[in-house]
Protein backbone atom coordinates (compact mmCIF):
# COMPACT_ATOMS: atom_id res chain seq x y z
CA UNK A 1 0.00 0.00 0.00
CA UNK A 2 1.26 3.47 -0.81
CA UNK A 3 2.51 5.33 2.27
CA UNK A 4 0.25 8.31 1.56
CA UNK A 5 -2.77 6.02 1.43
CA UNK A 6 -1.94 4.54 4.84
CA UNK A 7 -1.64 8.06 6.31
CA UNK A 8 -4.86 9.17 4.65
CA UNK A 9 -6.77 6.17 5.99
CA UNK A 10 -5.51 6.82 9.51
CA UNK A 11 -6.40 10.50 9.36
CA UNK A 12 -9.88 9.87 8.01
CA UNK A 13 -10.80 6.64 9.76
CA UNK A 14 -13.18 8.43 12.12
CA UNK A 15 -15.05 9.92 9.19
CA UNK A 16 -15.17 6.80 7.05
CA UNK A 17 -15.51 3.85 9.44
CA UNK A 18 -18.87 2.19 8.99
CA UNK A 19 -20.23 0.29 12.01
CA UNK A 20 -21.66 -3.10 11.13
CA UNK A 21 -25.36 -3.25 12.04
CA UNK A 22 -26.16 -5.85 14.71
CA UNK A 23 -27.45 -8.77 12.69
CA UNK A 24 -25.28 -11.68 13.75
CA UNK A 25 -23.27 -11.43 10.53
CA UNK A 26 -19.48 -11.41 10.61
CA UNK A 27 -17.19 -10.00 7.98
CA UNK A 28 -15.41 -12.82 6.23
CA UNK A 29 -14.28 -13.80 2.77
CA UNK A 30 -17.33 -13.52 0.53
CA UNK A 31 -18.99 -16.80 -0.31
CA UNK A 32 -21.23 -17.42 -3.30
CA UNK A 33 -24.29 -17.13 -1.09
CA UNK A 34 -23.09 -13.79 0.28
CA UNK A 35 -22.65 -12.40 -3.22
CA UNK A 36 -26.11 -13.69 -4.14
CA UNK A 37 -27.48 -11.84 -1.14
CA UNK A 38 -25.91 -8.61 -2.35
CA UNK A 39 -27.25 -9.33 -5.86
CA UNK A 40 -30.75 -9.39 -4.42
CA UNK A 41 -30.20 -6.11 -2.53
CA UNK A 42 -29.14 -4.31 -5.70
CA UNK A 43 -32.08 -5.72 -7.63
CA UNK A 44 -35.02 -3.45 -8.47
CA UNK A 45 -38.51 -4.82 -8.95
CA UNK A 46 -38.62 -3.78 -12.58
CA UNK A 47 -37.65 -6.00 -15.49
CA UNK A 48 -37.26 -2.94 -17.67
CA UNK A 49 -34.08 -1.88 -15.87
CA UNK A 50 -30.45 -2.19 -16.96
CA UNK A 51 -27.65 -1.53 -14.47
CA UNK A 52 -23.89 -1.73 -14.29
CA UNK A 53 -21.99 -2.00 -10.99
CA UNK A 54 -18.27 -2.07 -10.29
CA UNK A 55 -16.77 -1.92 -6.78
CA UNK A 56 -13.03 -2.28 -6.25
CA UNK A 57 -10.39 -1.59 -3.62
CA UNK A 58 -8.46 1.62 -4.13
CA UNK A 59 -5.36 -0.01 -2.60
CA UNK A 60 -4.77 -2.63 -5.31
CA UNK A 61 -7.75 -2.55 -7.66
CA UNK A 62 -9.09 -5.89 -6.42
CA UNK A 63 -12.72 -6.27 -7.50
CA UNK A 64 -15.14 -6.72 -4.59
CA UNK A 65 -18.36 -6.81 -6.59
CA UNK A 66 -19.35 -6.37 -10.23
CA UNK A 67 -22.37 -6.80 -12.46
CA UNK A 68 -22.61 -5.85 -16.15
CA UNK A 69 -19.57 -3.73 -15.37
CA UNK A 70 -18.32 -3.33 -18.96
CA UNK A 71 -21.66 -2.44 -20.57
CA UNK A 72 -22.01 1.19 -21.60
CA UNK A 73 -24.80 3.18 -19.94
CA UNK A 74 -25.90 6.81 -19.73
CA UNK A 75 -24.28 8.07 -16.48
CA UNK A 76 -26.12 11.43 -16.27
CA UNK A 77 -24.33 13.84 -13.88
CA UNK A 78 -21.79 11.23 -12.79
CA UNK A 79 -20.12 12.58 -15.96
CA UNK A 80 -19.09 15.54 -13.80
CA UNK A 81 -16.55 13.27 -12.07
CA UNK A 82 -14.68 13.04 -15.36
CA UNK A 83 -14.97 16.78 -16.00
CA UNK A 84 -13.78 17.80 -12.54
CA UNK A 85 -10.90 15.30 -12.62
CA UNK A 86 -9.79 16.69 -16.00
CA UNK A 87 -9.96 20.26 -14.67
CA UNK A 88 -7.72 19.36 -11.75
CA UNK A 89 -5.34 17.50 -14.05
CA UNK A 90 -4.96 20.27 -16.62
CA UNK A 91 -5.19 23.40 -14.46
CA UNK A 92 -4.22 22.25 -10.96
CA UNK A 93 -6.15 23.01 -7.74
CA UNK A 94 -4.98 26.62 -7.30
CA UNK A 95 -5.48 27.96 -10.85
CA UNK A 96 -7.73 31.03 -11.15
CA UNK A 97 -9.40 32.58 -14.18
CA UNK A 98 -9.10 36.35 -14.59
CA UNK A 99 -11.85 38.72 -15.69
CA UNK A 100 -10.49 42.06 -16.87
CA UNK A 101 -12.28 45.37 -16.36
CA UNK A 102 -10.88 48.13 -18.54
CA UNK A 103 -11.79 50.98 -20.84
CA UNK A 104 -11.18 52.83 -24.07
CA UNK A 105 -10.63 56.59 -24.23
CA UNK A 106 -9.57 58.63 -21.20
CA UNK A 107 -10.31 58.51 -17.49
CA UNK A 108 -9.81 61.84 -15.72
CA UNK A 109 -11.52 63.60 -12.82
CA UNK A 110 -13.87 60.67 -12.32
CA UNK A 111 -15.21 60.80 -15.90
CA UNK A 112 -14.53 57.88 -18.22
CA UNK A 113 -14.76 59.39 -21.71
CA UNK A 114 -15.08 56.12 -23.57
CA UNK A 115 -16.46 52.64 -23.09
CA UNK A 116 -16.25 50.40 -20.04
CA UNK A 117 -15.03 47.03 -21.34
CA UNK A 118 -15.43 43.68 -19.57
CA UNK A 119 -13.29 40.82 -20.92
CA UNK A 120 -14.55 37.40 -19.85
CA UNK A 121 -12.12 34.59 -19.08
CA UNK A 122 -14.59 31.82 -18.34
CA UNK A 123 -15.02 32.47 -14.63
CA UNK A 124 -18.15 30.49 -13.59
CA UNK A 125 -17.96 31.88 -10.05
CA UNK A 126 -18.63 35.54 -10.91
CA UNK A 127 -21.66 36.34 -8.71
CA UNK A 128 -23.32 39.36 -7.10
CA UNK A 129 -20.83 39.38 -4.23
CA UNK A 130 -17.94 39.50 -6.72
CA UNK A 131 -19.59 42.31 -8.66
CA UNK A 132 -20.26 44.29 -5.48
CA UNK A 133 -16.52 44.21 -4.72
CA UNK A 134 -15.61 45.20 -8.30
CA UNK A 135 -17.95 48.20 -8.28
CA UNK A 136 -16.76 49.25 -4.82
CA UNK A 137 -13.18 49.24 -6.12
CA UNK A 138 -14.18 51.30 -9.17
CA UNK A 139 -15.75 53.83 -6.82
CA UNK A 140 -12.57 53.86 -4.72
CA UNK A 141 -10.69 54.65 -7.94
CA UNK A 142 -12.86 57.75 -8.32
CA UNK A 143 -15.17 56.58 -11.12
CA UNK A 144 -18.34 58.70 -11.27
CA UNK A 145 -19.53 58.51 -14.86
CA UNK A 146 -19.10 56.44 -18.03
CA UNK A 147 -19.90 58.56 -21.08
CA UNK A 148 -19.91 55.59 -23.44
CA UNK A 149 -21.25 52.03 -23.39
CA UNK A 150 -20.75 48.87 -21.40
CA UNK A 151 -19.03 46.46 -23.80
CA UNK A 152 -18.76 42.75 -23.01
CA UNK A 153 -16.08 40.64 -24.70
CA UNK A 154 -16.88 36.92 -24.73
CA UNK A 155 -14.58 36.14 -27.65
CA UNK A 156 -12.45 33.60 -25.75
CA UNK A 157 -15.41 31.24 -26.34
CA UNK A 158 -16.52 30.25 -29.82
CA UNK A 159 -19.59 28.55 -31.22
CA UNK A 160 -23.09 28.39 -29.76
CA UNK A 161 -23.87 29.75 -26.30
CA UNK A 162 -26.03 26.66 -25.74
CA UNK A 163 -24.90 23.06 -25.81
CA UNK A 164 -27.34 21.46 -28.23
CA UNK A 165 -26.25 18.00 -27.07
CA UNK A 166 -28.16 18.70 -23.87
CA UNK A 167 -31.58 17.10 -23.67
CA UNK A 168 -33.20 20.56 -23.57
CA UNK A 169 -30.47 22.58 -25.25
CA UNK A 170 -32.21 22.93 -28.62
CA UNK A 171 -35.30 24.28 -26.92
CA UNK A 172 -33.36 26.96 -25.00
CA UNK A 173 -35.48 26.25 -21.93
CA UNK A 174 -35.92 28.79 -19.14
CA UNK A 175 -34.82 26.33 -16.45
CA UNK A 176 -31.92 27.58 -14.33
CA UNK A 177 -29.97 24.38 -15.08
CA UNK A 178 -30.18 25.16 -18.82
CA UNK A 179 -28.57 28.62 -18.75
CA UNK A 180 -26.61 29.93 -21.77
CA UNK A 181 -22.84 29.62 -21.57
CA UNK A 182 -20.60 32.67 -21.94
CA UNK A 183 -17.07 33.69 -20.96
CA UNK A 184 -18.54 36.46 -18.81
CA UNK A 185 -21.76 35.79 -16.94
CA UNK A 186 -23.17 36.97 -13.62
CA UNK A 187 -24.89 34.59 -11.19
CA UNK A 188 -24.54 31.57 -13.49
CA UNK A 189 -26.51 33.45 -16.18
CA UNK A 190 -29.67 33.09 -14.15
CA UNK A 191 -32.21 35.47 -12.64
CA UNK A 192 -33.32 35.15 -9.02
CA UNK A 193 -36.97 36.08 -8.42
CA UNK A 194 -38.00 36.75 -4.80
CA UNK A 195 -41.66 36.06 -3.93
CA UNK A 196 -43.42 36.97 -0.68
CA UNK A 197 -47.16 37.01 0.17
CA UNK A 198 -49.12 40.23 0.60
CA UNK A 199 -50.51 41.41 3.92
CA UNK A 200 -54.14 40.50 3.16
CA UNK A 201 -56.03 37.77 1.32
CA UNK A 202 -56.59 38.76 -2.30
CA UNK A 203 -53.60 41.08 -2.54
CA UNK A 204 -50.92 40.48 -5.12
CA UNK A 205 -47.75 38.95 -3.76
CA UNK A 206 -44.56 40.96 -3.55
CA UNK A 207 -42.26 40.02 -6.45
CA UNK A 208 -38.79 41.47 -7.04
CA UNK A 209 -35.61 40.55 -8.84
CA UNK A 210 -32.76 39.76 -6.46
CA UNK A 211 -30.76 41.80 -5.64
CA UNK A 212 -32.03 44.70 -7.81
CA UNK A 213 -34.46 45.30 -10.68
CA UNK A 214 -32.59 45.65 -13.97
CA UNK A 215 -33.24 46.99 -17.45
CA UNK A 216 -34.50 44.53 -20.04
CA UNK A 217 -36.38 42.28 -17.58
CA UNK A 218 -40.09 42.94 -17.05
CA UNK A 219 -42.23 41.47 -14.26
CA UNK A 220 -45.79 40.30 -14.94
CA UNK A 221 -47.06 39.28 -11.50
CA UNK A 222 -50.45 37.56 -11.24
CA UNK A 223 -49.88 35.63 -8.00
CA UNK A 224 -52.52 36.34 -5.35
CA UNK A 225 -52.29 35.96 -1.58
CA UNK A 226 -54.61 33.23 -0.28
CA UNK A 227 -55.82 32.10 3.16
CA UNK A 228 -53.14 30.94 5.60
CA UNK A 229 -54.49 27.40 5.69
CA UNK A 230 -54.49 27.03 1.89
CA UNK A 231 -51.82 25.31 -0.18
CA UNK A 232 -49.26 27.24 -2.24
CA UNK A 233 -49.64 26.70 -5.96
CA UNK A 234 -47.82 28.96 -8.38
CA UNK A 235 -45.90 28.99 -11.63
CA UNK A 236 -42.95 31.11 -12.76
CA UNK A 237 -41.75 31.26 -16.36
CA UNK A 238 -39.40 33.44 -18.37
CA UNK A 239 -40.66 34.60 -21.77
CA UNK A 240 -38.19 35.83 -24.41
CA UNK A 241 -38.94 39.21 -25.97
CA UNK A 242 -37.41 41.12 -28.89
CA UNK A 243 -34.05 42.79 -28.52
CA UNK A 244 -32.80 40.32 -25.92
CA UNK A 245 -35.34 41.47 -23.36
CA UNK A 246 -37.45 39.07 -21.32
CA UNK A 247 -40.55 38.95 -19.15
CA UNK A 248 -41.03 36.98 -15.95
CA UNK A 249 -44.63 35.76 -15.81
CA UNK A 250 -45.96 34.59 -12.43
CA UNK A 251 -49.37 33.11 -11.69
CA UNK A 252 -51.11 31.18 -8.93
CA UNK A 253 -51.52 31.69 -5.20
CA UNK A 254 -49.40 31.81 -2.03
CA UNK A 255 -50.95 31.71 1.48
CA UNK A 256 -50.54 34.34 4.17
CA UNK A 257 -47.46 33.68 6.31
CA UNK A 258 -45.71 31.66 3.59
CA UNK A 259 -41.91 32.03 3.78
CA UNK A 260 -39.94 34.03 1.23
CA UNK A 261 -39.27 32.00 -1.90
CA UNK A 262 -36.48 32.47 -4.44
CA UNK A 263 -37.07 31.00 -7.87
CA UNK A 264 -34.33 30.85 -10.50
CA UNK A 265 -34.71 31.07 -14.27
CA UNK A 266 -32.11 31.20 -17.04
CA UNK A 267 -31.53 34.51 -18.80
CA UNK A 268 -32.62 35.16 -22.36
CA UNK A 269 -29.70 37.31 -23.56
CA UNK A 270 -26.62 36.81 -21.34
CA UNK A 271 -24.79 39.85 -22.77
CA UNK A 272 -27.66 42.26 -22.20
CA UNK A 273 -28.56 40.85 -18.79
CA UNK A 274 -24.99 40.72 -17.43
CA UNK A 275 -24.35 44.26 -18.66
CA UNK A 276 -27.58 45.56 -17.14
CA UNK A 277 -26.76 43.91 -13.81
CA UNK A 278 -23.34 45.59 -13.95
CA UNK A 279 -25.01 48.93 -14.76
CA UNK A 280 -27.41 48.58 -11.81
CA UNK A 281 -24.62 47.80 -9.36
CA UNK A 282 -22.77 50.90 -10.62
CA UNK A 283 -25.92 52.96 -10.15
CA UNK A 284 -26.24 51.79 -6.55
CA UNK A 285 -22.79 53.28 -5.95
CA UNK A 286 -23.71 56.55 -7.65
CA UNK A 287 -21.86 55.78 -10.89
CA UNK A 288 -23.80 56.70 -14.05
CA UNK A 289 -23.48 54.91 -17.40
CA UNK A 290 -24.91 57.01 -20.23
CA UNK A 291 -24.63 54.49 -23.04
CA UNK A 292 -26.07 51.05 -23.76
CA UNK A 293 -24.94 47.45 -23.32
CA UNK A 294 -23.52 45.57 -26.29
CA UNK A 295 -21.09 42.81 -27.22
CA UNK A 296 -17.61 43.41 -28.61
CA UNK A 297 -14.49 41.59 -29.70
CA UNK A 298 -12.33 44.62 -28.90
CA UNK A 299 -9.90 44.57 -26.00
CA UNK A 300 -9.54 47.37 -23.48
CA UNK A 301 -6.90 50.01 -24.14
CA UNK A 302 -6.40 50.46 -20.40
CA UNK A 303 -6.95 47.93 -17.58
CA UNK A 304 -8.62 49.13 -14.40
CA UNK A 305 -9.04 45.84 -12.53
CA UNK A 306 -8.17 42.19 -12.90
CA UNK A 307 -10.66 40.04 -11.01
CA UNK A 308 -9.52 36.51 -10.09
CA UNK A 309 -12.02 33.67 -9.89
CA UNK A 310 -12.27 31.18 -7.09
CA UNK A 311 -9.52 28.54 -7.39
CA UNK A 312 -10.27 25.37 -9.37
CA UNK A 313 -10.54 23.36 -6.13
CA UNK A 314 -13.46 25.57 -5.03
CA UNK A 315 -15.02 25.65 -8.49
CA UNK A 316 -15.18 21.84 -8.71
CA UNK A 317 -16.62 21.73 -5.19
CA UNK A 318 -19.47 23.99 -6.34
CA UNK A 319 -19.72 21.89 -9.51
CA UNK A 320 -20.10 18.55 -7.75
CA UNK A 321 -21.78 19.40 -4.45
CA UNK A 322 -24.63 21.17 -6.26
CA UNK A 323 -24.30 19.35 -9.61
CA UNK A 324 -24.13 22.72 -11.37
CA UNK A 325 -24.52 22.28 -15.14
CA UNK A 326 -23.55 25.88 -15.95
CA UNK A 327 -20.18 25.44 -14.26
CA UNK A 328 -19.57 22.18 -16.12
CA UNK A 329 -20.37 23.69 -19.52
CA UNK A 330 -18.32 26.84 -18.93
CA UNK A 331 -15.37 24.72 -17.82
CA UNK A 332 -15.60 22.49 -20.90
CA UNK A 333 -15.38 25.54 -23.14
CA UNK A 334 -12.57 26.99 -21.03
CA UNK A 335 -10.58 23.78 -21.42
CA UNK A 336 -11.10 24.16 -25.16
CA UNK A 337 -9.48 27.61 -25.02
CA UNK A 338 -6.21 26.26 -23.60
CA UNK A 339 -3.16 25.22 -25.60
CA UNK A 340 -2.92 21.73 -24.09
CA UNK A 341 -0.21 20.59 -26.48
CA UNK A 342 2.48 22.70 -24.81
CA UNK A 343 1.38 24.26 -21.55
CA UNK A 344 -1.80 25.12 -19.77
CA UNK A 345 -1.33 28.87 -19.51
CA UNK A 346 -1.62 29.80 -23.19
CA UNK A 347 -4.90 30.62 -24.91
CA UNK A 348 -5.59 29.35 -28.43
CA UNK A 349 -8.91 31.25 -28.77
CA UNK A 350 -10.92 28.16 -29.64
CA UNK A 351 -13.03 27.77 -26.54
CA UNK A 352 -15.60 25.46 -28.08
CA UNK A 353 -17.51 22.51 -26.67
CA UNK A 354 -15.83 20.30 -29.25
CA UNK A 355 -12.27 21.25 -28.24
CA UNK A 356 -13.08 21.02 -24.56
CA UNK A 357 -14.49 17.52 -24.91
CA UNK A 358 -11.43 16.50 -26.92
CA UNK A 359 -9.27 17.54 -23.95
CA UNK A 360 -11.42 15.56 -21.51
CA UNK A 361 -11.44 12.50 -23.77
CA UNK A 362 -7.65 12.72 -24.10
CA UNK A 363 -7.29 12.80 -20.32
CA UNK A 364 -9.53 9.77 -19.86
CA UNK A 365 -7.76 7.75 -22.54
CA UNK A 366 -4.11 8.77 -22.18
CA UNK A 367 -3.75 9.63 -18.50
CA UNK A 368 -6.35 7.47 -16.77
CA UNK A 369 -5.66 4.64 -19.19
CA UNK A 370 -9.20 3.81 -20.30
CA UNK A 371 -8.60 1.80 -23.45
CA UNK A 372 -12.13 0.53 -24.00
CA UNK A 373 -14.77 2.38 -26.00
CA UNK A 374 -16.82 5.16 -24.43
CA UNK A 375 -18.84 8.16 -25.63
CA UNK A 376 -18.55 11.66 -24.12
CA UNK A 377 -20.59 14.33 -25.87
CA UNK A 378 -20.78 16.89 -23.05
CA UNK A 379 -19.28 17.51 -19.64
CA UNK A 380 -22.35 18.13 -17.50
CA UNK A 381 -24.15 14.83 -18.12
CA UNK A 382 -27.37 16.64 -18.99
CA UNK A 383 -27.77 14.36 -22.00
CA UNK A 384 -28.65 10.74 -22.62
CA UNK A 385 -25.97 10.49 -25.32
CA UNK A 386 -22.97 10.09 -22.99
CA UNK A 387 -21.95 6.45 -22.53
CA UNK A 388 -19.64 5.13 -19.81
CA UNK A 389 -19.34 1.78 -18.10
CA UNK A 390 -19.33 1.29 -14.34
CA UNK A 391 -15.82 -0.18 -14.62
CA UNK A 392 -14.52 2.88 -16.47
CA UNK A 393 -15.88 5.30 -13.87
CA UNK A 394 -14.46 3.25 -10.98
CA UNK A 395 -11.08 3.13 -12.71
CA UNK A 396 -11.16 6.93 -12.90
CA UNK A 397 -11.92 7.05 -9.16
CA UNK A 398 -9.00 4.71 -8.41
CA UNK A 399 -6.70 6.78 -10.63
CA UNK A 400 -7.65 10.00 -8.82
CA UNK A 401 -7.13 8.35 -5.41
CA UNK A 402 -3.52 7.72 -6.43
CA UNK A 403 -2.98 11.34 -7.50
CA UNK A 404 -1.96 12.74 -4.12
CA UNK A 405 -1.36 16.12 -5.78
CA UNK A 406 -5.07 16.25 -6.71
CA UNK A 407 -6.98 13.73 -4.60
CA UNK A 408 -7.67 15.79 -1.45
CA UNK A 409 -9.39 18.46 -3.54
CA UNK A 410 -11.19 15.87 -5.68
CA UNK A 411 -12.52 14.04 -2.63
CA UNK A 412 -13.58 17.28 -0.93
CA UNK A 413 -15.68 18.19 -3.98
CA UNK A 414 -17.99 15.20 -3.54
CA UNK A 415 -21.25 15.34 -1.55
CA UNK A 416 -21.36 13.51 1.79
CA UNK A 417 -24.05 10.89 2.33
CA UNK A 418 -26.96 12.24 4.35
CA UNK A 419 -25.13 15.53 4.96
CA UNK A 420 -24.38 17.76 1.97
CA UNK A 421 -25.35 18.67 -1.57
CA UNK A 422 -27.22 16.18 -3.70
CA UNK A 423 -26.73 13.49 -1.02
CA UNK A 424 -28.16 15.55 1.83
CA UNK A 425 -31.53 13.80 1.71
CA UNK A 426 -30.19 10.37 0.83
CA UNK A 427 -29.53 7.43 3.21
CA UNK A 428 -32.41 8.49 5.45
CA UNK A 429 -34.13 5.11 5.93
CA UNK A 430 -33.71 3.23 9.20
CA UNK A 431 -31.77 0.53 7.34
CA UNK A 432 -29.18 2.87 5.82
CA UNK A 433 -28.61 5.66 8.38
CA UNK A 434 -25.40 3.90 9.45
CA UNK A 435 -23.95 4.99 6.10
CA UNK A 436 -24.62 8.69 6.72
CA UNK A 437 -21.40 10.69 6.64
CA UNK A 438 -19.38 7.69 5.44
CA UNK A 439 -19.78 7.96 1.67
CA UNK A 440 -18.43 10.66 -0.64
CA UNK A 441 -20.06 10.34 -4.04
CA UNK A 442 -21.57 12.04 -7.09
CA UNK A 443 -25.17 11.46 -8.08
CA UNK A 444 -26.74 11.44 -11.53
CA UNK A 445 -30.39 11.70 -12.55
CA UNK A 446 -32.29 11.99 -15.84
CA UNK A 447 -35.93 11.33 -16.64
CA UNK A 448 -35.99 11.87 -20.41
CA UNK A 449 -36.01 10.00 -22.77
CA UNK A 450 -35.65 7.26 -20.13
CA UNK A 451 -34.89 7.12 -16.43
CA UNK A 452 -31.26 7.34 -15.33
CA UNK A 453 -30.05 7.09 -11.75
CA UNK A 454 -26.37 6.74 -10.90
CA UNK A 455 -24.08 6.99 -7.89
CA UNK A 456 -20.28 6.83 -7.89
CA UNK A 457 -17.61 7.64 -5.34
CA UNK A 458 -15.81 6.27 -2.27
CA UNK A 459 -16.72 4.35 0.86
CA UNK A 460 -14.45 2.83 3.51
CA UNK A 461 -15.15 -0.88 3.99
CA UNK A 462 -14.46 -2.34 7.46
CA UNK A 463 -12.46 -5.18 5.90
CA UNK A 464 -11.22 -4.01 2.50
CA UNK A 465 -10.42 -0.38 3.26
CA UNK A 466 -11.32 2.36 0.81
CA UNK A 467 -13.52 1.21 -2.06
CA UNK A 468 -14.25 2.99 -5.32
CA UNK A 469 -17.77 2.19 -6.41
CA UNK A 470 -19.98 2.97 -9.41
CA UNK A 471 -23.66 2.14 -9.86
CA UNK A 472 -25.33 3.21 -13.13
CA UNK A 473 -28.99 2.36 -13.70
CA UNK A 474 -30.92 3.00 -16.94
CA UNK A 475 -34.51 2.35 -17.88
CA UNK A 476 -35.20 0.85 -21.28
CA UNK A 477 -36.23 3.18 -24.09
CA UNK A 478 -39.88 2.99 -25.08
CA UNK A 479 -40.94 0.98 -22.02
CA UNK A 480 -42.45 1.84 -18.66
CA UNK A 481 -39.72 3.51 -16.62
CA UNK A 482 -38.59 2.53 -13.11
CA UNK A 483 -39.09 5.11 -10.37
CA UNK A 484 -36.14 7.26 -9.31
CA UNK A 485 -36.81 6.65 -5.60
CA UNK A 486 -36.84 2.88 -6.15
CA UNK A 487 -33.49 3.07 -7.92
CA UNK A 488 -31.95 5.23 -5.20
CA UNK A 489 -33.20 2.86 -2.52
CA UNK A 490 -31.58 -0.10 -4.29
CA UNK A 491 -28.27 1.79 -4.49
CA UNK A 492 -28.31 2.55 -0.78
CA UNK A 493 -29.42 -0.91 0.37
CA UNK A 494 -26.95 -2.52 -2.03
CA UNK A 495 -24.03 -0.50 -0.69
CA UNK A 496 -25.06 -1.41 2.85
CA UNK A 497 -25.03 -5.05 1.81
CA UNK A 498 -21.53 -4.70 0.36
CA UNK A 499 -20.22 -3.36 3.69
CA UNK A 500 -21.96 -6.11 5.65
CA UNK A 501 -21.58 -9.26 3.59
CA UNK A 502 -18.57 -8.96 1.25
Amino acid sequence: MHQWLIIWQLLTSAMFFIPIPSSGQTVAVASGSQKSRVDRLFRVRNSRLKQGIYIARVQDGKVIYKSQESELFSPASVTKLVTSAALLHYFGPTFRFKTKIGHSGSFTNGILKGNLIIEGDGDPSFVSETLWGVVADLKHMGLKEVSGNILINNSIFSGSIRDEIRNEGKNASNHAYDAPVTAFGVNFNTLAIAIFPGSRVGEKTRVELDPYPIGGVLIDNRIKTSRSNSRASYRVSRVSLAGGKSKIVLSGRIPLGYPLQKIYRSVNDPVLTSGEIFRRFLKEQGIVVKGTVTETTAHAEHTLLTVPSKPIETIIRDLNIHSNNFIADVMVKRLGAQDLSKNYSAINSQGSYENGMKAITKFLSKDVGINTAFVLENGSGLTSQNRLSAEQVSKLLIYMAKRWDLFPEFLASLPTSGKTGTLEKRFQSAATTSLQGHIRAKTGTLTDPYTVSSLAGYVNHPKHGILAFTIIQNGKLGQRQPGILDLQESQEIGLLGVTRYL
